[in-house]
């Protein structure tokens, strides 16, 4: 039987084995990752050229972990410009003031992840050919249970490291 080392010791690596359980009789750690993979997304928020930018294209969300925006826009005839999409986080935004995605770019924020209602508005676009079309979308994904998932900071040590900082600033302090 061959084995493989562990944060938990030495276990054998059987394919006859199917859980932690069964080779040390203890319950396996909750997986870190648990939580994170448990996102629930939100249908898309569809985004057109009757897009009002003084009104929010999705609300302020707390328990937002994960944004997906896309400026989807595009044009089939030479000449023709798509618009550029301005994003505001917390504010309506104007031409050249938020966050730019020309046609056929995305982002996705899923690391600091706004909170803030997002509005849209668009840039100008050239549609003497009739072939423009504006479109795009903003998808978000909440954790299952913000209250518990607190991964991104336990995972990384960040916590460990904020007490240690804070501990010494404290010592110089005094």
């Amino acid at each position: 039987m061959r084995k493989f080392f562990s944060l938990l010791g030495d276990l054998p690596s059987d394919v006859g084995v199917t859980s932690l359980m069964q080779v040390t009789g203890k319950r396996a750690p909750p997986s870190a990752r648990g939580y994170i993979n448990t996102l629930l997304m939100t249908p898309p928020v569809s985004i057109g050229e009757n897009c009002d930018p003084g009104i929010a294209q999705v609300t302020q969300n707390f328990a937002r972990a994960l944004l997906v925006i896309q400026n989807e826009s595009f044009a089939t005839v030479a000449g023709d410009i798509a618009p550029t999409m301005y994003f505001g986080f917390g504010m309506t935004c104007t031409v050249g003031n938020g966050l730019a995605l020309p046609p056929g770019v995305g982002i996705v924020l899923d690391v600091r992840v706004p909170a803030n209602a997002i509005y849209c508005t668009l840039g100008p676009s050239v549609n003497t050919g009739s072939s423009v079309v504006i479109q795009g979308m903003i998808q978000e994904g909440g954790i299952s249970n913000p209250e518990i998932d607190t991964v991104n900071i336990t995972e990384t040590g960040q916590i460990t490291k904020l007490a240690q900082a804070i501990q010494a600033l404290i010592a110089k302090l005094q």
